[in-house]
């Protein structure tokens, strides 16, 4: 091989080795995945914690909520539904099992009521609500916007 070739075959290595062209993604990769763990906790941070609703705002995860006290703060919702959780329950309800032992849910012990109501905007929040005694006490929410196919 010439002197002229050697130059060009090394030349071509330095250029185009694997190790640079990791390099020269990685500083890319880091900043999108950097604005997308930003984004992401923002938009939780914004949409976690409060809901409104005709220009009220009410806390969204406060676990001791109970159905009447929500729909004092909410207003009725726009569906109820009351319901024994079963092991075949749609995609819409999949995180509730989340928060029951499986043979609790198989045993048919488990009663919820899921309430929707439409928030400011195009999103809506259903809660479940757990029956314990006389009460309804919540469980589990879902923002959703409007036209989500679950």
């Amino acid at each position: 091989m010439s002197h002229k070739c050697e130059h060009q075959a090394a030349t071509w290595t330095t250029r185009y080795s694997p190790s640079t062209e990791v390099r020269n993604l990685l500083l890319p990769t880091l900043v999108l995945a950097t604005c997308l763990l930003i984004l992401g906790c923002s938009k939780q941070q914004q949409g976690g914690t409060e809901v409104t609703r005709n220009g009220m705002t009410m806390s969204e995860t406060n676990s001791s909520q109970r159905y009447n006290e929500v729909v004092v703060r909410m207003g009725p919702p726009e569906s109820r539904e009351d319901f024994v959780m079963a092991v075949g329950e749609p995609e819409f309800r999949v995180e509730l099992f989340n928060y029951f032992e499986r043979k609790s849910i198989e045993a048919g012990e488990i009663t919820l009521r899921e309430c929707t109501w439409s928030l400011d905007g195009p999103e809506n929040l259903t809660i479940w609500f757990q029956q314990k005694g006389e009460e309804w006490r919540r469980v589990h929410s879902l923002r959703w916007e409007d036209g989500t196919r679950f």
